[in-house]
């Protein structure tokens, strides 16, 4: 039922009011065409005394008053039930936060625990530990009483007392009749090495996920430091010799050795020293102060010396060949990776095997992909001077 306004001549010229009673609830009350007051009686309008309507406004306006109140208790009921469930939630939210960091505070105190007593403080692939890098050699400095040894063109790697790990916290997969030979209760600082100008063989043995016990058997894990060891490196050494010597048991085929360390006399004898090195095709030498402690940074008491220097690029685009090579590799483009001519780019064309060249050599070498690169000096432009391919790092 619709009680609307009629705006037909019907209704507008009549002294009722210009509704259908009919339409309209019964005892509703509306002001006629002719000023005065009606209420709907069974269907008809009927002129309504000041008093009746006045005491139907009253009831109406008490009945709305009435209505308002309810809606409005019911609506502030509504409300502060919603505000309390909503502090109810935060609280609950707070106080179950509070248990949750709590808990999780006690079970990472309880691993760190665990953890330092299970390892001691050895480098694990969760942890990453840092070694003892060297800078490069300046001719200006006294090498004398310095101790000398070769500089190995191998992958670096710590023992760990469970696994081989890389300078970048990767774990090298090696066999079990490998690991065997290597003490549990002492990390070691070596490098993973084959035989010199072999440094993408030691690569490939070493980066396989599954490792193949026959071609571990070339690898020589050759140890020259006890990173966790206190005392000056004399005493690490001293120590090294008889936990290698302890490991090994007199075995033939123990793959550990001891780097040979050499108390330097002089410059002139530094010189001599390298230079056999590198006669017989070795990468270079290392010098280390005596009486050095092991730092875990890139440290002046540890220095490299090379004919050649290395470094690592990143590869950019690639280059076909021509004659011999058509339709494969030619060049690499690559940029330096870091240092003072970082972003520079240039190309290297120089190194590959052929079947490095053959295939699908983009796939091989996909961009973005980390070398090492090897030169003999670097330009005023940034570009290095006979660059050659050495290799992927197998931690890259």
């Amino acid at each position: 039922m619709s009680c609307v306004k009629k705006s037909t001549s019907k209704y507008m010229s009549r002294p009722s009011p210009p509704y259908s009673a009919s339409e309209c609830p019964e005892g509703d009350i509306k002001k006629g065409n002719d000023g005065d007051m009606y209420v709907v009686k069974k269907g008809r309008w009927v002129r309504a005394s000041n008093k009746s309507v006045k005491r139907s406004v009253k009831k109406s306006n008490k009945r709305s008053v009435k209505k308002s109140k309810k809606r409005s208790v019911k609506k502030s009921k509504k409300r502060s039930v919603k505000r309390s469930v909503k502090r109810s939630v935060k609280r609950t939210e707070k106080r179950s936060v509070k248990k949750t960091e709590k808990r999780s505070v006690k079970k990472t105190e309880k691993r760190s625990v665990k953890r330092s007593e299970k390892t001691n403080g050895r480098p694990t692939s969760s942890r990453k530990f840092a070694v003892m890098l060297a800078k490069n050699y300046d001719p200006k400095i006294d090498p004398t009483g310095w101790w000398h040894s070769e500089k190995l063109d191998g992958v670096r790697a710590v023992w760990s007392t469970k696994d081989f790990v890389s300078r970048n916290n990767k774990i090298f997969r090696s066999p079990d009749s490998y690991k065997k030979y290597f003490p549990k209760d002492e990390v070691l600082d070596g490098e993973l090495f084959t035989k010199r100008g072999d440094f993408k063989g030691a690569v490939s043995v070493v980066s396989h996920k599954t490792p193949n016990e026959n071609d571990w058997k070339k690898v020589k894990y050759m140890a020259f430091d006890l990173p966790l060891e206190k005392g000056d490196f004399e005493t690490r050494m001293k120590k090294l010799k008889s936990v290698v010597s302890r490991s090994c048991k007199g075995k033939k085929n123990c793959p550990i050795k001891v780097v040979k360390q050499t108390r330097i006399k002089n410059r002139s004898h530094l010189n001599k020293l390298h230079k056999g090195i590198v006669k017989q095709k070795g990468e270079g030498s290392m010098i280390r102060r005596s009486k050095s402690p092991y730092e875990n940074k890139r440290s002046g008491s540890l220095l490299k010396i090379k004919d050649f220097h290395e470094d690592d690029a990143i590869i950019v685009s690639h280059e076909k060949g021509s004659g011999k090579y058509k339709n494969n590799l030619g060049k690499l483009i690559v940029k330096w990776r870091q240092g003072k001519h970082k972003g520079v780019e240039f190309k290297v064309g120089s190194g590959f095997t052929d079947a490095e060249r053959k295939g699908d050599y983009a796939k091989r070498f996909p961009k973005g992909k980390k070398i090492r690169v090897q030169y003999t000096e670097i330009q005023s432009s940034g570009k290095p001077r006979f660059p050659v391919y050495q290799g992927v790092h197998a931690d890259r």
